[in-house]
């Protein structure tokens, strides 16, 4: 098992300036949500079609399902 920081999305309130006038925005970023296991990688499906998930274990013991590009591995593994 590898240690994983889980990732969810978050809006965001920022100022952009164009041609003179300010412009309130909001912005969906990616920020930490919550350390966990990686046990595995799995398939899950919805309305027919599959798609690639991991299987996560937080710091609770419930497990969940994550979309690959919410996960960010903690160390980095040697070559092999």
């Amino acid at each position: 098992m590898r240690r994983v920081q889980v990732l969810k999305f978050e809006r965001q309130n920022c100022q952009q300036e164009v041609d003179g006038a300010t412009h309130s925005l909001t912005k969906q970023v990616l920020v930490p949500d919550y350390l966990g296991l990686l046990h595995t990688w799995g398939l899950d499906s919805e309305e027919g079609e599959t798609y690639t998930v991991a299987i996560v274990e937080d710091g609770e013991g419930l497990v969940h399902l994550v979309h690959p590009g919410m996960i960010k591995f903690m160390e980095v593994l040697d070559e092999m």
